[in-house]
């Protein structure tokens, strides 16, 4: 029986606030046609020949690509910041003008974005603006990387707090004949709840109220914290108006002009030469490459850090090639711990980041990661980056880092264990089907999804169980020194800026960061290069895979996690189908600011 790490399952609607201006804008005033322009001297006419550079947000940011023709095209968030910097390098402008359009990404996602800008446009000494059609949350955190911020005149401020929502399917899996019979380590960890019952526990309901409210409180501080100042309960007050036109948010201090686009690049960015950031193009394989298919580069042999990436539900196991239509990311077992061991073994790999976005997955399979990971961190540097999520499961494998960076808005913790089976007994006999069981053995209809435990099997079930979380805490204080990890523990979901206090996680950073202390721990200069893992195949090994059922898929992602709430039964389809009998349940959450 294999038993998983989860998250509880939830769907966040969240909707986010921004920062009031007032004190550090200089006097307003309409021009003649009506549209509210700032006679600030960050607006003034630049000097012929000033470069402006324009970076244009849109589609979907993540950590990582899929391998799926068929999953809608992504920005990678490490490939991002390589171009923006790469064009910084090149173009040597006076101005970064960031045009926020319809962009898609996590709180963490957005705060890594924001940090990093600042951090280059500091470097650089350059002036960095915003430009937003509207400032929803990830908008209204974001736009505090600029000096100045202008809005559309039809766009608002839409922040009006956070609010999550949960369903809860016990009747209405029963009114097909179902039902869940699932046990829970930890008296927080409600990762089956959604299945198990038609409300929320207590326990659950505590965990989940400090979660949304620290998260609200980290947005609003994080706002307040970078650029001009402002006071946390003043824009508290404003979400509490939202929404507001973009003339009230204006006149509220959170933004310094309301123009078009066509009026802005006419009255802010006149005297500016305009450069579009693009995005790079990966170089087409030459006639000598594709006659030699072992041509392709896919070694460094120079000192590096190495960079790999852990995105979507752990499993155990490995990726097969037929597969490749699958969209969802996904972390298995035997291809991540061939990538670590390659790395160990790997003597121009000084330092390796690891970047995770999981909600856990199966405990197996994060044990045997965990133990590869030990492995290498005993002979080089091992830095974690967590994403959005490194919760349960995913946090098992984050603890056997050295170092552990998160985001104030990270979802981690959920240190439990969740293990159960669908019962099917009901469905079939709804549908006048008969069962008939022949077994040797007192749990031999353990895994049989016909029947619910029996108080043997619930009993054996659950002492495995609770061994399994006694190795999930014994794992994390290999490495961190928490002496009250018992309270800390219990499946409770923590926010970065909780598990930063709890410590759980060593410091606040992005992956731009984790790839510095790496680098720095590794004793390598600063301009020594981060290399993906693991390295491209040449193409024809590559193309010939896909066609090869037992072949393993040269990635350890497949795509992204389906974000509305009502294709999560999709994926509680997916993990009843995989043969395994005990699921741990992933609860994907739907952040929509």
């Amino acid at each position: 029986m294999n038993y998983k790490f989860l998250i509880l399952s939830a769907v966040f609607l969240f909707s986010c606030s921004g920062k009031n201006r007032k004190e550090n804008r200089t006097e307003q005033e309409k021009d003649n046609t009506g549209k509210i322009a700032s006679t600030s001297s960050t607006s003034k006419p630049a000097k012929a020949g000033n470069k402006a550079l324009i970076l244009k947000l849109s589609g979907t940011i993540s950590d990582s690509k899929s391998p799926s023709p068929f999953a809608m095209k992504n920005t990678v968030l490490s490939s991002l910041f390589r171009d923006i910097r790469k064009a910084v390098n090149k173009e040597d402008p006076a101005l970064l003008v960031v045009k926020l359009e319809d962009y898609s990404a996590s709180l963490s996602t957005v705060w890594e974005l924001r940090n990093f800008i600042k951090k280059l446009t500091s470097e650089k000494k350059i002036k960095a603006w915003i430009y937003l059609d509207h400032m929803d949350g990830r908008n209204f955190l974001l736009s505090s990387a600029g000096e100045h911020i202008a809005m559309s005149p039809a766009g608002n401020f839409s922040f009006a707090g956070m609010s999550m929502q949960s369903l809860f399917l016990a009747d209405f899996l029963a009114s097909f004949g179902l039902k869940a019979d699932f046990l829970q380590v930890g008296k927080f960890k409600g990762a089956a709840e959604n299945l198990t019952r038609n409300s929320m526990s207590p326990e659950l309901r505590q965990s989940l109220e400090q979660l949304v409210s620290s998260i609200y409180t980290s947005l609003i501080s994080e706002k307040c914290r970078i650029g001009k100042k402002c006071v946390d309960s003043e824009v508290s007050k404003l979400v509490d108006a939202a929404p507001l036109t973009a003339e009230k948010t204006f006149k509220a201090g959170l933004i310094d002009a309301v123009s078009t686009w066509e009026d802005y690049e006419e009255k802010f960015l006149a005297g500016y030469k305009i450069k579009v950031i693009k995005k790079e193009k990966k170089k087409q394989p030459g006639l000598m490459e594709l006659l030699n298919p072992g041509s392709a580069k896919n070694t460094v042999n120079k000192p590096h850090v190495a960079f790999i990436v852990a995105e979507g539900e752990i499993s155990w196991g490995s990726k097969k090639a037929s597969d490749f239509l699958d969209t969802e990311n996904s972390v298995t077992s035997s291809t991540l711990v061939k990538t670590v061991e390659k790395l160990r073994k790997d003597k121009n790999v000084k330092a390796v980041v690891l970047r995770i976005n999981s909600p856990g997955g199966s405990a197996l399979a994060s044990d045997i990661i965990w133990s590869a990971l030990d492995k290498l961190n005993n002979e080089k540097p091992l830095i974690i980056s967590m994403g959005n999520m490194a919760a349960s499961g995913g946090y098992y494998i984050a603890s056997a880092g050295r170092y552990i960076y998160a985001t104030p808005f990270t979802l981690t913790g959920s240190i439990g264990v969740v293990g159960g089976k669908i019962v099917m007994g009901g469905a079939a006999e709804k549908l006048k089907v008969k069962i008939e069981n022949v077994s040797k053995g007192k749990n031999s209809s353990l895994n049989s999804p016909w029947s619910a435990f029996s108080p043997s099997e619930r009993e054996s079930v659950g002492a495995t169980m609770r061994d399994v979380y006694e190795l999930f805490k014994k794992r994390i204080l290999k490495r961190r020194k928490i002496n009250n990890l018992e309270e800390i523990a219990q499946g409770r979901i923590w926010s970065g800026s909780d598990a930063k206090k709890a410590g759980l996680v060593d410091e606040f950073g992005s992956l731009y960061d984790a790839v510095e202390k790496a680098r720095n721990l590794g004793g390598l200069k600063a301009d020594d290069p981060a290399v993906s893992y693991p390295r491209p195949k040449p193409w024809f090994e590559a193309f010939t895979e896909m066609f090869d059922p037992d072949a393993s898929i040269p990635s350890y992602f497949m795509g992204e996690l389906p974000t509305p709430s009502i294709r999560r039964l999709h994926k509680y389809r997916k993990l009843f189908g995989t043969g395994e009998k005990v699921f741990a349940l992933t609860i994907l959450l739907d952040w929509n600011f």
